[in-house]
């Protein structure tokens, strides 16, 4: 791919110009304050769009492959500058003002993609011993249909029976609680999961220069069923171009994403905004409600920052990360924090929740430092993870992919989403690939770091 190639462009100088300029800015804002910053981080913005730019040219493969960081850190950067602009923060019931923490988001941004780039390249150079077993081809294929057959029909069912939430006029919240048919509880997960099997299809069906009738229908099946029976507006769509762009570099390692393909995504991420603003319109809300929605995605990293004695470079209340005295975990914690009491309760009673919660409740727990060497660890690993899934997509292990992109987006969940709720997931995924290695290793053959490297021109 375009992005194994080595370009001198100066990215990693701007990177490091960034994270410079982040950490000057940080001190003077927290200083002085002030409508001036806000030009500031227009000016960070700029040099932000310059920097990605490079790291497309230069590292495309790790880009692509890192797209949730990446949304999750610009949503959050889009947010802190419309706070810092004075918007009113709904839930909080707070108004935004310059505290810095734009700036500690922006460092959070650029050093964790920089270490994901060198996990991504060690990925490439240390070894895991020998490789394991390709699937035949028709086992595996019959597997993939199995699982997304399964998974649509479940669907369907659930449709013709209800209707779902967006036509019965209900939010997904209440349909899934009190309205689906009994069993069927796991669908949203399900679909989230199993759009894996769906994209590889797609892509792999292409590459092998197949049929794509069959594919496309399958794809599409997935589409409707995120709008009509999961209720989703945004979230699932995110979760789909995520697994699509981890698995793209691999299953098709010749494509090139040129401006075509940034257009074309560009145009996919307006339609989705364009349907969320649609939902809130029918919800009877103004549209003025997208941004101020969109503010509540860095409400608690503003609240950490603004409040006397939350911050500090040392770990303060530390076991609260996981859970302390009454809370059962940080999210409850950091929400009952800074929720006035009676929003809270609700929340707590409809199973409503936050969002943002990276690095808001690291920093508040573990302190600045540790939280900020906790991030690039965790990106280093997952930057790790993602070069070995291209290397397995590009020799079409379907299944044993799969076991690698649940563990790359369980841990990417515990992090991002500061939820251990996948952790259990997380350990046993990691069971499942030990005794996968164990039982289908490839005896003889060449280590995986070989085999990556040469089956990325393979072909089915």
């Amino acid at each position: 791919m375009k992005g194994t190639r080595r370009h001198r462009s100066g990215r990693p100088l701007l990177g490091f110009f960034l994270l410079a300029l982040s950490a000057g800015a940080y001190v003077v804002e927290r200083a002085y304050g002030g409508d001036w910053a806000n030009w500031n981080h227009i000016l960070g913005f700029v040099l932000l769009v310059w920097y990605l730019w490079m790291f497309l040219r230069d590292r495309s493969t790790v880009l692509l492959t890192s797209f949730y960081q990446v949304y999750y850190s610009l949503g959050m950067l889009v947010s802190a500058a419309i706070i810092s602009g004075g918007t009113h923060m709904i839930e909080i019931n707070q108004y935004g003002t310059q505290n810095g923490f734009f700036w500690i988001m922006m460092i959070y941004f650029v050093a964790g993609l920089e270490m994901t780039r060198v996990g991504y390249e060690c990925g490439g150079r240390v070894r895991l011993g020998p490789g394991v077993l390709r699937p035949p081809s028709g086992a595996g294929r019959l597997i993939l249909l199995l699982v997304v057959g399964a998974t649509l029909a479940i669907a369907a069912y659930v449709f013709v029976r209800t209707g779902g939430p967006l036509l019965r006029g209900v939010d997904r919240v209440t349909f899934w609680q009190t309205m689906a048919p009994s069993g069927t509880s796991l669908l949203p997960s399900l679909v989230n999961q199993s759009f894996f099997f769906a994209a590889f299809y797609f892509l792999w069906q292409r590459r092998s220069g197949r049929s794509m009738l069959l594919p496309a229908l399958v794809v599409m099946g997935y589409v409707l069923t995120a709008i009509f029976v999961l209720g989703q507006k945004f979230s699932a769509f995110i979760i789909f171009l995520n697994t699509w762009l981890l698995l793209l570099p691999g299953v098709l390692p010749g494509f090139r994403f040129g401006p075509k393909y940034i257009a074309t995504v560009a145009v996919a991420m307006a339609a989705i905004l364009a349907y969320t603003a649609a939902s809130y319109l029918l919800d009877e809300k103004d549209i003025s409600f997208v941004f101020t929605r969109a503010a509540l995605q860095a409400q608690l990293l503003w609240s950490v920052f603004d409040e006397p004695g939350a911050l500090g470079l040392l770990p303060q209340q530390l076991d609260c990360y996981f859970g302390c005295g009454s809370f059962a975990s940080g999210i409850d914690y950091i929400t009952q924090r800074y929720l006035p009491a009676g929003l809270y309760n609700h929340y707590a009673d409809s199973g409503n929740a936050l969002t943002g919660f990276m690095p808001a409740i690291s920093i508040l727990t573990f302190g600045m430092i540790a939280s900020l060497l906790l991030h690039v660890t965790v990106t280093f690993i997952l930057g790790f993870a993602q070069r070995k899934m291209v290397a397995t997509f590009a020799s079409g292990k379907p299944i044993y992919g799969f076991l690698l992109f649940k563990a790359q987006f369980s841990l990417t969940l515990i992090w991002f989403a500061s939820s251990l709720g996948p952790l259990r997931g997380l350990i046993l995924t990691l069971a499942l690939i030990i005794t996968f290695r164990i039982a289908f290793v490839r005896n003889g053959g060449p280590t995986e770091k070989t085999s990556g490297t040469r089956s990325l021109g393979a072909t089915a």
